[in-house]
């Protein structure tokens, strides 16, 4: 088998793995990549089943030696496969990245897990705005390239569909406090505070905050937050009725969140979901970032984080999106 060309004068080191500005999606016997610029990328027949193993083995970054066994025992024939990973290469679908900077050119930092890849935990709370919560999923995947679990409270399943997740996410998604499936035989909580080098939480009730900052650890999101080490970032996005936001209450403990270490994003304006005119509910305490924002907000908290800086509140960047209830 031929080397792919851009494979041939690699250094010792050299990996390659996906390109965060692209997304991936299936159907029809095909599969096709949208990039964050507007590029569109297709593969349909027996080129479509190689373009999605190489996609999904550039899940992790990979060495030069290792992508040339790879090509070389594809079922389609090495010249073929050898084709679309040069075609790959040319339309930046991967990227090429050497062991020392895997975190900086994947553009995040590793908290208390090692390798290179973000570990994004999302913990999904009974906020109207958990609606919306599939597409800052996405976002989030496509623009840091993340490994992403999820945790939502019961009343979170309410709003969306936990199966839905699973498969949108092809991992399971927790809800039972006493479920370990996933996680190897340990309680879920414990398992995935340390498989996470960072824990968003999003959309956050009042009533999550309120048992969070009190150290009320009765459902699997408080739980997990509460054992997450000191050293993994927690971010939490408020989303509520604006009466819920101003209370004395949950003021007072997004303050003792923010003397905990854990970062806040500031709510944005919304309008009320069912108020009668626009008006009337337009207030604070809408989710305080847009679905394509959010991974933004969390590449910058990251970058704080891993450089010390102190623990502050981060201000909403575009308005926010309804308020929840």
């Amino acid at each position: 088998m031929r080397m792919p060309k851009g494979l041939e004068h690699s250094q010792d080191g050299t990996h390659y793995t996906r390109n965060p500005s692209f997304a991936c999606f299936h159907g029809n016997g095909m599969i096709g990549f949208i990039g964050t610029e507007g590029q569109r990328y297709s593969y349909s027949g027996p080129e479509a089943a190689v373009a999605e193993g190489i996609w999904k083995a550039a899940s992790e970054p990979v060495p030069v030696a290792a992508w040339a066994d790879l090509l070389e025992r594809c079922e389609t024939g090495p010249d073929a496969a050898v084709g679309i990973f040069e075609a790959f290469l040319e339309r930046g679908l991967l990227l090429k990245v050497q062991t020392a900077n895997l975190n900086e050119a994947l553009g995040v930092a590793g908290g208390n897990t090692p390798g290179p890849r973000l570990r994004l935990l999302v913990c999904v709370t009974g906020a109207v705005a958990a609606v919306c919560i599939a597409e800052y999923l996405r976002e989030l995947w496509s623009q840091l390239s993340a490994q992403i679990r999820v945790v939502l409270t019961r009343a979170a399943t309410e709003m969306v569909n936990p199966a839905g997740l699973s498969y949108l996410l092809k991992a399971p998604c927790h809800v039972d406090m006493f479920e370990a499936t996933g996680c190897d035989g340990r309680p879920p909580h414990i398992y995935l505070a340390e498989w996470a080098s960072c824990v968003l939480v999003v959309p956050a009730t009042a009533n999550s905050i309120v048992r969070i900052a009190s150290g009320t650890f009765n459902d699997l999101v408080s739980l997990t937050v509460g054992a997450t080490p000191a050293q993994t970032p927690v971010i939490i996005a408020p989303s509520m009725n604006w009466r819920m936001f101003q209370s004395e209450v949950l003021q007072k403990s997004l303050q003792v969140c923010r003397e905990n270490g854990y970062w806040i994003i500031e709510a944005g304006y919304g309008c009320e979901i069912g108020a009668q005119n626009a008006a009337e509910g337009f207030s604070v305490g809408a989710l305080g970032c847009r679905h394509n924002v959010l991974p933004q907000l969390v590449k910058q908290i990251l970058q704080w984080h891993r450089g010390g800086r102190a623990r502050r509140a981060v201000p909403s960047i575009d308005g926010g999106s309804s308020v929840g209830g």
